[in-house]
């Protein structure tokens, strides 16, 4: 079971003053955005500490420095990176052996600022998000087959309980084929939500090699524009490699029902639906159980940044009928980690479900749904 009283164990303090000088570990995107929100509230003594100091000597016009500079080691750090590829453990540990004393994630940036910032990166949010939900968290935890997924659940609970990324589970590979648990049914018709340009069937290529699955027929959903020319010019090489294989892509998203959205474009593999109309851009979306009326498919695999509750509401009754194996990202938004597992239970109970986690930080975490 999951250790709530981890929400009362207080992290250390976090508070800045608008004169003191402020550092942020990273001047990626996500650096530079914090950077433009911090001096919107006044605080202007800011610089940045990177690695690729190499490559960069200032961002937002704020000079860069190596972690190795001779900083003041009581200076607050706020690690501004946030994606699969980096380990953040990682570097609150080197930050520390250097001598800071004062590190600290986003975590501890979004209690701090509440609705401010980063309500929609992915599945961060603040501490006090998952007062009252002890009970939906919990009951989640039960519906998972074995005991490594019990376990990569609990761990990344616990980490974002305690806003303490040291609990996160290590990465895995082989996504979508894991080859810890149970294969999936052949021959395997997939239909891939969220195709961006081909890297799943990249794998599928590769992991054939490997594993042997025969694959009747692959159909792509990419809604992206710059995304789908780049999977409908690869196609031509997924032809040639998958030559017994019938391939269709379409320009189409995946909702409830069909509907335009409005769509924030051309952010490469995370560009993705927003609810409201601050975008000028939009999408043709479709639910899928309007077009597979008659479709055998074996395999549905989900991800796409966000939509995945309301995709899944338009496959339901494709998902009673054939009864697919279901590979679906539940990182997304922070809720999504027990409420689509629950979903998917109500849906249909025939269903053991696994949990791998493919990325740092929680990131690529995927729910695995085989037919009993």
């Amino acid at each position: 079971m999951i250790n709530f009283t981890l929400l009362k164990i207080p992290r250390p303090k976090l508070s800045f003053e608008k004169d003191k000088p402020i550092a942020l570990y990273g001047a990626g995107n996500l650096g530079k955005e914090f950077c433009q929100f911090l001096k919107k509230e006044g605080y202007n003594n800011i610089f940045f500490i990177d690695k690729k100091i190499k490559q960069l000597t200032t961002c937002e016009n704020i000079s860069i420095y190596p972690p190795e500079y001779p900083i003041e080691k009581t200076t607050p750090i706020i690690i501004t990176i946030f994606n699969r590829d980096v380990n953040i453990n990682q570097i609150v540990k080197e930050l520390e052996v250097i001598g800071f004393v004062n590190v600290f994630t986003i975590l501890d940036i979004s209690s701090l600022f509440k609705k401010k910032f980063f309500t929609s990166r992915f599945w961060i949010t603040a501490r006090e998000y998952y007062n009252g939900k002890e009970a939906e968290i919990n009951n989640c935890f039960h519906l998972f087959k074995d005991i490594k997924s019990k376990n990569i659940y609990k761990s990344i609970i616990e980490s974002r309980l305690s806003a303490d990324f040291q609990f996160m589970p290590k990465k895995e590979t082989n996504q979508y084929f894991p080859n810890d648990i149970p294969k999936w049914n052949e021959p395997i018709n997939l239909i891939d939500c969220g195709a961006y340009d081909g890297d799943t069937i990249y794998d599928i290529i590769n992991y054939n090699y490997k594993y042997k699955y025969k694959f009747e027929s692959i159909i792509c959903f990419e809604p992206d524009s710059i995304n789908f020319t780049r999977l409908k010019k690869n196609s031509f090489g997924f032809s040639n490699s998958l030559p017994n294989t019938r391939l269709m892509i379409l320009p189409l998203g995946l909702w409830s029902d069909s509907k335009k959205i409005f769509f924030s474009c051309n952010e490469g593999e995370s560009s993705h639906v927003v609810l409201n109309s601050d975008s000028k851009d939009y999408i043709q979306c479709i639910a899928l159980d309007e077009i597979f009326i008659n479709h055998s498919t074996s395999l549905i695999k989900m991800d796409i940044e966000g939509a995945e509750i309301e995709a899944i509401n338009g496959s339901q009754k494709l998902i009673k009928k054939y009864k697919p194996g279901l590979a679906i990202s539940v990182y997304h938004r922070a809720d999504h980690l027990w409420e689509i597992p629950k979903l998917i239970n109500d849906l249909d109970q025939n269903y053991d479900f696994y949990l791998r986690c493919h990325g740092f930080n929680g990131l690529e975490t995927i729910l695995y749904a085989l037919p009993k």
